[in-house]
């Protein structure tokens, strides 16, 4: 084995680990979502988004959990926050699904 291959390695069981955390951490907001745990549901959101900031799904689950606490500014805020990182990041825009929850 050459000498990049431990990199190689560690790389992709760094990566594998990151997956099952994230998988791990959806399941456990959806708990929370099911009790009707709402903050602890946002507080897992968000550290999915801290994870995995350009993973477009989590914003808008946090957008509607902060709908749902009636948290409306808050809501509108992490869409501006998402709008622009896509668009600095990947010179994209939202998902349709995502504006229209913002609208």
């Amino acid at each position: 084995a050459g000498p990049g291959a431990f990199e190689a390695w560690a790389a992709h069981q760094r990566e594998r680990i990151a997956q099952r955390f994230r998988g791990a951490l959806q399941a456990e907001v959806a708990r929370h979502e099911s009790a009707g745990a709402w903050r602890d549901a946002l507080a897992g959101l968000q550290r999915l988004i801290h994870d995995d900031g350009l993973h477009e799904r989590h914003y808008r689950d946090a957008m509607r959990v902060h709908a749902r606490l009636g948290e409306r500014e808050a809501a509108l805020q992490l869409f501006e926050r998402l709008r622009r990182l896509l668009g600095r990041e990947l010179g994209l825009r939202p998902m349709p699904e995502t504006v229209a929850l913002a609208e």
